[in-house]
């Protein structure tokens, strides 16, 4: 008798955060992060088995570190937040080891899912002090925001205010803001990619993090966003990179020291009024998050790149919607970084002459969205074109756009020529016609 034996791997059950009382390393507290993520190694099975780590705001809204930074071994996992839920590491020292997470091993891969996961505050020497990537790990942060991080200076040097990615490990960044993180003598205010690291950033927004030069006799630092190294990959999708600084300063080369940037559509501004998408200041986050204004561009598809392990496919099912929730379309136009633009605005259409002739298409629509406006004449006479603001826009009488602020259109239409017949002649079979001058 023949034996069939199947094997099943069983789904891992999600782990619950329960506490967010201050915890070191020495004896993790029931239900905090460390104690969750130790539970996920124990049942991962060396690693083949991806655990799942869940956060709820109503439950916990506020985790704080106090010791050594968590280290993601050997381990797929997946923390996923429901609510605005911040996470900082508390250790006032400023440590090699005060960061959040460390996720190291060509085995090892951290996924942050946050419906409104806020890294901020936290302090750290020399790498990275939010998170950092090391020995060709992958760390992936969907709708998280990272603030006010700052690595601070060991040995006169510093890298990547949040996020530091070692040599040939893996960042992915989908709808993220980075905002007022700081490389406190070092290169890379929001992020550093160190040799042959590969970082890859979707509809993320970058404002005012800083590469500061405290040791500029030591070192020129460089990136205020963004500082990559050498043989590395630096992709960016639809971003937003503005208000970023060296030494405080704004311009359009501070903005990140990459030179050959894969990727389309980057909205830049050197401008620290920031006058190329916020207007005459910065906006006002809420929640950490940040509305441009109405900038369109056209949604991305399968083409972009992306780091190893992760799929454009994945990529794609996660900028369906934004950071705040907000629906972003995948096949029509969208606005830049990451959050998109939720105004709308209002379509005027009239007729110079009534009499002359009809419009229609108006109304109030989104930001961004197209529309085609028609004109159409009465009997004896003709559409010219569309006027806005006294300047002649189009001679379509259907005429489609992108709406993009407040605008009003005015038809020209105008008397259609007659031509009056003078004679008619028929001459060796042919007609001839003789018009009136």
């Amino acid at each position: 008798m023949a034996f069939l034996f199947i094997s099943f791997v069983a789904n891992a059950q999600p782990i619950s955060v329960t506490s967010g009382n201050q915890d070191d390393d020495t004896t993790p507290i029931y239900g905090t992060l460390r104690w969750a993520v130790d539970e996920a190694i124990s049942a991962s099975d060396n690693g083949a088995i991806p655990q799942t780590i869940t956060i709820d705001a109503t439950t916990v809204s506020a985790i704080t570190l106090t010791g050594n930074h968590i280290i993601i071994s050997n381990l797929d996992l997946t923390i996923q937040v429901k609510g605005t839920v911040t996470i900082t590491n508390n250790n006032t020292t400023a440590g090699t080891y005060a960061r959040v997470f460390n996720v190291d091993g060509s085995n090892s891969k951290l996924t942050v899912n946050g419906d409104g996961l806020v890294f901020q505050n936290s302090k750290t020497a020399m790498y990275g002090s939010a998170v950092t990537i090391g020995g060709g790990a992958s760390f992936v942060a969907i709708n998280t925001t990272f603030s006010n991080n700052e690595a601070v200076p060991t040995f006169g040097f510093s890298y990547g205010g949040a996020v530091s990615v070692g040599s040939g490990s893996f960042f992915t960044a989908i709808n993220t803001t980075f905002y007022k993180n700081k490389a406190n003598a070092g290169d890379g205010g929001a992020v550093f990619v160190g040799p042959n690291g590969r970082a890859y950033f979707y509809h993320c927004t970058f404002i005012e993090n800083d590469a500061d030069m405290q040791n500029a006799g030591v070192q020129n630092a460089e990136g205020g966003s963004v500082a990559v190294s050498i043989n590395t990959m630096f992709a960016a999708y639809n971003c937003i990179f503005v208000g970023n600084t060296v030494g405080g300063t704004a311009t359009a080369t501070n903005q990140f020291n990459a030179t050959n940037v894969v990727g389309t559509n980057l909205v830049q501004s050197g401008d620290n009024t920031l006058l190329t998408v916020f207007g005459d200041a910065p906006p006002t986050p809420i929640n950490n998050k940040f509305e441009p204004l109405c900038i369109t561009t056209t949604a991305l598809t399968n083409t972009i790149q992306t780091a190893t392990g992760v799929t454009a496919a994945f990529v794609l099912q996660h900028l369906a919607k934004d950071q705040a929730g907000n629906s972003r379309s995948n096949t029509g136009n969208v606005t830049f970084g990451a959050v998109e633009n939720q105004q709308t605005f209002t379509l005027t259409v009239a007729s110079d002459d009534a009499t002359m002739g009809t419009v229609s298409g108006g109304g109030t629509f989104a930001c961004g969205s197209s529309h085609t406006i028609t004109a159409t004449p009465e009997e004896g006479y003709k559409f010219s074109h569309w006027m806005q603001g006294g300047v002649e826009v189009s001679s379509s009488a259907e005429f489609t756009f992108n709406l993009v602020e407040d605008t009003e259109l005015t038809a020209v239409f105008e008397v259609r020529k007659i031509t009056r017949i003078k004679k008619i002649n028929v001459k060796k079979g042919r007609l001839i016609i003789t018009p009136q001058p």
